[in-house]
C-alpha cells in the first residue's frame, strides 16, 4: 500500500495530492460503517440541504 501511494503521488500524469480542503479519515482502527458515518457528517457540514 505504501508503494502504491508513493507511485500515485509521484506519477507525472495527475499525481495524487492532498488539497487544503481534502478530508483525511484515518481508517486504521475503525469499521467501514464508522468511516461512512464520519464522511457523511463532514459532507453535512459543507452542504446545508442534507
Amino acid at each position: 500500500m505504501k508503494l502504491r501511494d508513493k507511485n500515485d503521488k509521484n506519477r507525472q500524469s495527475s499525481p495524487l495530492i492532498k488539497t487544503k480542503d481534502s478530508l483525511f479519515i484515518d481508517t486504521t482502527n475503525i469499521s467501514e460503517k464508522e468511516v461512512l458515518e464520519i464522511a457523511i457528517q463532514e459532507i453535512k457540514k459543507k452542504i446545508d440541504f442534507i
